[in-house]
């Protein structure tokens, strides 16, 4: 049976680079989309169908997974990408199939062979498959968009009545900047650029240079940043063209959510920080200094 890919919220940009990962699969596969909005469909695949779940965006992994097995029995692949939604949903589908689950592939040789980062993105390391099923979500970043026609026909699959485990609403967070995986220029800050005095200088470098921004695991934990904006292994995964740090020592685990951005520029005190000493670009000075002269600068 074809592959299956599995796609969540309106994007259809990410929806295009995980159309192309899953075609590295050299084989027919079907899409389907969970959400109510039969307007919203990605790229029609080229042997498949676009299958459309209509569930509402609140719905979590506990009732989407019940949802959508019946649809993943037999299939030779499901793929979904790696974000907060498929790292809820994928492995509790796996173990449901009991089926094996790779995480975090960034390159696709066939249908039995992948590559995933290893040890905090230290290393590389390549999977061979011995041709049974798998799931794997994928980062859609390391792969470069389809262009082709939106999926014109589709099938609108009917949902049974369940009641979720837990109700809940979720308020979508309002922001005019540009969506953090998506943006070509990150501002990402750590807890030196986290104070009443600097805080307006960043959302004013932001606005100036159209920048998302994101922020270390401290700055989330202390409530600076929502959890959604948090860079790194265990948070988001960014490919800017740009990336601008701020105040930031370049822990292991941030290091490992910025391998792929183009250019990396560092602002610290500390000369030695390791992002320091990655960075392409690395200015040493106290951000209350640096700031303003970086503002009257653009």
């Amino acid at each position: 049976m074809n592959a299956l890919l599995i796609l969540h919220r309106h994007n259809h940009n990410e929806w295009a680079r995980l159309l192309a990962a899953t075609a590295k699969l050299n084989q027919g596969f079907d899409v389907i989309v969970c959400g109510l909005d039969a307007d919203r469909l990605p790229i029609q695949p080229l042997h498949g169908e676009v299958l459309l779940l209509p569930v509402a965006a609140e719905a979590g992994p506990e009732v989407l997974s019940e949802l959508l097995l019946p649809y993943c029995q037999k299939r030779s692949h499901i793929v979904a990408g790696t974000d907060h939604w498929g790292r809820d949903l994928m492995p509790r589908l796996a173990a449901q199939l009991d089926l094996p689950m790779i995480s975090e592939v960034t390159a696709i040789a066939g249908p039995q062979q992948w590559s995933r980062p290893s040890w905090a993105g230290a290393i590389e390391q390549s999977i061979v498959g011995d041709g049974s099923s798998v799931l794997f979500t994928v980062r859609p970043q390391g792969f470069s968009p389809v262009s082709g026609d939106i999926a014109k026909d589709y099938q609108r699959l009917s949902v049974a009545e369940l009641t979720p485990l837990v109700e809940r609403t979720i308020e979508p967070s309002q922001s005019m900047r540009p969506q953090l995986t998506e943006a070509k220029t990150v501002i990402a800050v750590g807890r030196g650029a986290c104070t009443e005095q600097l805080w307006p200088l960043v959302e004013a470098l932001a606005d100036k240079l159209e920048a998302a921004i994101g922020g270390t695991r401290p700055v989330i934990d202390s409530g600076w940043l929502p959890s959604e904006l948090q860079v790194g292994q265990t948070g988001q995964l960014i490919a800017p063209e740009r990336y601008i740090g701020l105040g930031i020592s370049g822990a292991t685990q941030h290091m490992a959510g910025i391998k792929q951005a183009k250019t990396v520029i560092a602002v610290n005190q500390d000369a030695d920080a390791p992002l320091m000493q990655l960075a392409d670009y690395a200015l040493t000075g106290e951000l209350d200094k640096v700031l303003p002269e970086l503002l009257a600068s653009i």
